[in-house]
């Protein structure tokens, strides 16, 4: 579940520097350098703990299915670079319907 945790992370940054958050200065604050991307990082790794034991069980499930039915195992070799392409997107689109251009974790 490594491709996709890191997969959610990675398409959180890239929607933060497509916001144009690559350019801004480092905040400290509460001892955390706080940026867009280490944001997006942080953000995103937690997304992806919290939905990686469902991909896992559909994964087991599909290769279950393949077995049953004997036929080869499916690869998830694409599976990050899908899952990052997938959540920029939709971090890109929750950060519209927000009005926000990056991801941002200060308490304002």
């Amino acid at each position: 579940m490594f491709r996709f945790v890191g997969g959610v992370s990675l398409g959180c940054v890239l929607a933060s520097v497509f916001g144009g958050g690559l350019l801004e200065p480092v905040i400290l604050q509460a001892k955390w350098p706080h940026h867009p991307v280490t944001d997006s990082v942080a953000l995103g790794f937690l997304i992806g703990i919290f939905f990686a034991p469902f991909v896992r069980a559909y994964a087991r499930a599909k290769e279950i299915y393949a077995a049953k039915i004997g036929e080869e195992a499916p690869s998830f070799r694409g599976l990050g670079r899908v899952t990052a392409v997938l959540t920029c997107f939709v971090t890109l689109a929750v950060l519209w319907l927000l009005d926000m251009r990056w991801i941002s974790l200060l308490a304002e």
